[in-house]
């Protein structure tokens, strides 16, 4: 019952309440605003640090670089050129293309940005790479996932279940794979990889290494046959013009000028479509003789035609566009 009476209570004291005051509210509000604004102006946030620019940027990958180069060393790897190149390769790498014995190094850590500002340092890119190797060495051996965030994150990386990842197993399969490239000389990993040798190490890294080159040409031919399907596709659909090639569809010129193309061809449609809405207008409001309207009459007939082919045109021109950027969004990888 003391319950039942609070709420009637309550039911009452909120049915007899007075009317808001709403100049108090506002005064109320512009006071709260005031506040917040003073909070706000009196308590800055940090500041956000400028960008380096493209030429500090650069001292501090060449000093990566410096002291990589040692690191790399002293963890069991080997630097793709000596010392006294450092600074000629970090900054002119392209200058060491034509050298069979740097040619391939640079290709594979500079080839998409051989010929922009940006540097690369290799031997740190190398130093990552290689103690990544160090760290699926000890994983393998002890069965361990340290320094990894779970296990399954490590099979998701490596593409095998934990019941396979036996030494014995794993030493099996790395004899197989480089044997499918030839590698033939005979070696013997160790369980202990303090009592591997160097040589065998290398080995084994050459076999780590075969691994991505085995998914990324796996990649690579799951995608050739995609874009080969998708390109047959769109040559079928006959709106490729005559010597219009591959290369030609994706330049990106070409795509500037097929986007000009179709903003012009919208615009032709625009421009007859008022032509000939003008055309009708003059001879619907005509009061001139008959033989006058007649005239006015057979002029519609170009007006309409215009129009006619301007439409048909740019339909053409967006079956064109929807094709090739179907056949773009298909092989973008």
């Amino acid at each position: 019952m003391a319950m039942t009476r609070d709420k009637v209570r309550s039911s009452q004291e909120v049915t007899h309440s007075h009317a808001v005051d709403l100049c108090q509210v506002a005064a109320r509000l512009r006071v709260l605003s005031d506040n917040t604004e003073q909070s706000t102006q009196t308590q800055p946030g940090p500041p956000t640090p400028p960008l380096p620019t493209q030429q500090e940027q650069d001292l501090e990958d060449l000093q990566a670089e410096i002291e990589a180069y040692p690191a790399l060393v002293k963890a069991g790897g080997r630097p793709p050129y000596p010392f006294h190149l450092l600074n000629e390769i970090f900054h002119h790498p392209e200058q060491y293309l034509e050298d069979p014995q740097y040619h391939d190094i640079i290709l594979f850590w500079r080839g998409r940005v051989l010929h922009e500002e940006e540097k690369t340092p290799l031997c740190a890119c190398h130093l990552l790479r290689w103690n990544r190797f160090r760290r699926l060495q000890r994983i393998i051996r002890q069965r361990s996932i340290q320094n990894w965030d779970t296990w399954g994150a490590f099979i998701e990386r490596y593409g095998q279940r934990e019941g396979s990842w036996g030494f014995p197993e794993y030493t099996e399969r790395i004899k197989k794979r480089l044997s499918k490239y030839g590698f033939t000389r005979p070696f013997q990993l160790e369980s202990d990889l303090s009592r591997q040798d160097s040589i065998t190490t290398w080995i084994e890294y050459l076999a780590y290494e075969y691994w991505f080159y085995d998914q990324h040409a796996s990649y690579i031919k799951r995608f050739q046959r995609k874009h080969d399907e998708a390109w047959k596709k769109l040559v079928d659909s006959g709106v490729l013009r005559p010597r219009e090639s591959y290369e030609l569809v994706c330049d990106i010129e070409s795509v500037f000028k097929r986007a000009a193309e179709n903003e012009e061809a919208k615009r032709t449609v625009q421009s007859t479509t008022a032509a000939l809405l003008a055309a009708e207008v003059a001879v619907i409001k005509s009061c001139a003789s008959q033989d006058v309207r007649d005239a006015d009459e057979r002029r519609l007939s170009p007006a309409q035609a215009a129009r006619d082919k301007a439409e048909a045109d740019y339909r053409s021109l967006m079956r064109r566009r929807d094709a090739i950027t179907d056949f773009c969004q298909q092989t973008k990888g």
